[in-house]
Formats: structure tokens, C-alpha cells, sequence
């Protein structure tokens, strides 16, 4: 397996990047109105806490990935079973992420094309992003972010 690294200021933009993006296309904070910024950064907050757990057991397990942190602190078998259900419910919400995107694009922007062609663009555009590796994903927001945030505050 590759080791690959990202700066601190990388994984930063990857974070605000994934938060704003959320708030633009889901409309987090609606029922807040004028004080959904409150929303969005109490969840950044908790985003971030969560990290910050996942950074102490890396710290205190060196090279082990979160599976192998999970096996090593609850066992196999219990480590197992929430690896399974943690894995179905990231392809859960990638798929419904997927087909969300791909029926704004469908219903705003492209109404004559096929959702399903949509999708499998998508699809292959994220496939080949991690193909290349999370470097190459992490370097997306420093061409990305000054737009997320025009789009965020017009």
C-alpha cells in the first residue's frame, strides 16, 4: 500500500471544501435562516472533534488504518461487524450523494440526457480522482475553494 501524505492546510480545504459543498446543494440550515452559518459550524465543529479522535488513536497506533484500530480497541468480531456496517453506510450515502447530483444535473442543467449516463460519469470522473490518488484530490481545493466560497456568498 502507498503512503501518501497531506498537509495540514490540504486536509483543511478538504474538509471546508466537503462542508461548503453540502451547504450549497443540500441547503443545510434552512430552517435557521439568517443564523444557519450557526448550523454549518457546529456541525464543522463536530467534524472536526471527530477528527481529532480519529488523529489521537492514529497517534497513539502508528500505520494501523482505522479497521485495524477498531480490531486492535473492541476485538474481531465486534470490529468486523462495524467495519461491515460502516462500509455498507459510506456506500449508502456515496450512492445517494451520486443520485442526487446526478438528478440536479439531469432536472437544472441537462434535462434531454439520460440520469443514468450522468451518474456514470460521475461515477468514472470520482473513480479516476482516486485512481490517482488522495494527493491529487487534496490538491482540488486550491483551484476549487475561491469558487465554493463566490458561489457561497452570492
Amino acid at each position: 500500500m502507498l503512503k501518501e501524505n497531506l498537509s495540514l492546510t490540504q486536509l483543511l480545504a478538504l474538509l471546508v471544501n466537503f462542508l461548503l459543498g453540502s451547504a450549497i446543494v443540500i441547503g443545510v440550515g434552512t430552517e435557521a435562516k439568517n443564523d444557519a452559518w450557526i448550523a454549518i459550524s457546529a456541525g464543522s465543529v463536530c467534524g472536526v472533534g471527530i477528527l481529532f479522535f480519529y488523529l489521537f488513536f492514529m497517534s497513539r497506533l502508528p500505520g494501523k488504518n482505522l479497521f485495524e484500530i477498531m480490531e486492535f480497541c473492541i476485538g474481531r468480531k465486534l470490529s468486523i461487524l462495524l467495519s461491515f456496517i460502516y462500509i455498507t453506510y459510506f456506500l449508502y450515502t456515496s450512492s445517494r450523494i451520486i443520485r442526487d447530483f446526478g438528478e440536479l444535473m439531469a432536472s437544472a442543467i441537462m434535462p434531454n440526457t439520460p440520469i443514468e449516463l450522468i451518474s456514470l460519469s460521475i461515477t468514472m470522473v470520482i473513480g479516476y480522482i482516486l485512481y490517482l490518488g488522495i494527493e491529487v484530490l487534496a490538491a482540488l481545493p486550491r483551484y476549487l475553494h475561491p469558487i465554493f466560497l463566490a458561489f457561497y456568498f452570492y
